[in-house]
């Protein structure tokens, strides 16, 4: 890869970028056959707290303290020119190496005098055309797409490697206010798009954790809401829509049931520790004991349900018969609850009459309804 050129031309740009004569060598206190510096400005404390450098180059508010510049003229997969090569080796147990490290402090000098940014950019600027939208991209040498990337993370060796990008804390008990923060106008497709379909990708597309305390996923839409909009959804393989929640709050699963529409709720239904584990829509109206109506299924009933949670404002319409037309009371249907239309002077917890005119719920025993 021609390493040992590309660093020299490197060395030998700097002076030519930095446009000032080398200081004389026994200038600042500086000896012949030392480390060698550039210094457009005194020595200060952000140099030196380093550690001793092999090469100190320092930079005023005019000048930048070094420009590495390369142009790939080359024939493709014969050569490798990198503008600035970083290289780390760890060879000491438990120590630390960093083949590249840029440190941007804000205030360390004139604290709270000069509100301003402080960062570690990496740009990419594309005046060749217009960008690829093939995903995963082409990489290779004599690619025929044109990729811009600002910043590429790839693992190499004879080991898997740990983490490709780790937003961690520093020393102490410093934080970020947001970890990872993408500008409204950054992306034209896709915020962040996750590919984990090949036979050899991670188990798992996208992992969020949280504390018991907190929400592992908040999901919020700016403006006033579009009922018939989807605030998440989930399409299969075949590209069939099986799960919609839209922004008025309708959960439609295999574009049959909306739990909000259908039973009523204030909200959509919060179900826990239940399902049917089917893996076809006929199946899972099957198995929620649901009956053919036309071109669509009543969910009679739902089983092995284990909590249902309302908030203030939600409600359950519960189904209303004659008297005369209830389900037989048995076992089966012990601690049912549903309503009749038509009860005469009932009483508490006491056995229906029919022929009236009152709407009341009703109670299954086990053995007979009960007015409530």
């Amino acid at each position: 890869m021609h390493r040992p050129s590309v660093c020299l031309l490197v060395l030998a740009s700097i002076g030519v970028a930095v446009a000032q004569k080398l200081p004389d060598p026994t200038s600042q206190g500086r000896t012949p056959d030392s480390a060698q510096s550039i210094l457009l400005q005194a020595q200060n404390a952000a140099i030196t707290s380093f550690g001793t450098a092999a090469f100190e180059a320092t930079g005023d508010g005019s000048h930048n303290a070094i420009v590495g510049a390369v142009r790939q003229t080359g024939t493709a997969g014969k050569t490798f020119p990198t503008g600035v090569t970083g290289y780390g080796s760890m060879e000491s147990l438990g120590n630390q190496a960093f083949g590249l490290f840029g440190r941007c402090d804000l205030g360390i000098h004139q604290r709270s005098t000069f509100p301003g940014t402080c960062a570690n950019e990496l740009n990419v600027f594309n005046f060749n055309g217009a960008p690829s939208t093939a995903l995963p991209p082409d990489l290779g040498f004599g690619t025929k797409q044109n990729n811009s990337i600002s910043l590429q993370l790839v693992a190499y060796g004879d080991y898997d490697s740990s983490i490709a990008l780790n937003l961690a804390g520093g020393g102490g008990t410093k934080q970020f206010y947001v970890g990872e923060y993408i500008h409204p106008l950054n992306s034209i497709y896709s915020g962040i798009l996750v590919d984990a379909t090949s036979s050899s990708s991670a188990k798992f597309g996208a992992v969020l954790k949280a504390s018991a305390n907190n929400i592992a996923l908040h999901l919020q839409t700016v403006g006033k809401p579009i009922a018939t909009n989807a605030v998440a959804e989930y399409v299969d393989g075949s590209g069939v829509n099986q799960f919609t929640l839209d922004q008025a709050g309708d959960l439609t699963i295999g574009g049959v049931l909306s739990t909000k529409s259908i039973i009523g709720l204030g909200i959509p239904l919060s179900f826990s520790q239940g399902g049917t584990s089917s893996t076809s829509p006929a199946s899972a109206r099957s198995a929620l004991g649901a009956a053919e109506s036309g071109s669509n299924s009543d969910i009679t009933s739902l089983t092995n349900v284990h909590s249902i949670s309302l908030v203030s404002g939600g409600y359950i319409r519960l189904a209303a018969y004659a008297v005369a037309s209830l389900p037989i009371c048995n076992s089966a249907l012990k601690n049912a609850l549903m309503a009749v239309t038509d009860a005469m002077t009932p009483a508490y917890n006491g056995p229906l009459t029919g022929g009236g005119s009152i709407n009341i719920p009703v109670f299954c025993n086990g053995v007979a309804w009960t007015a409530h």
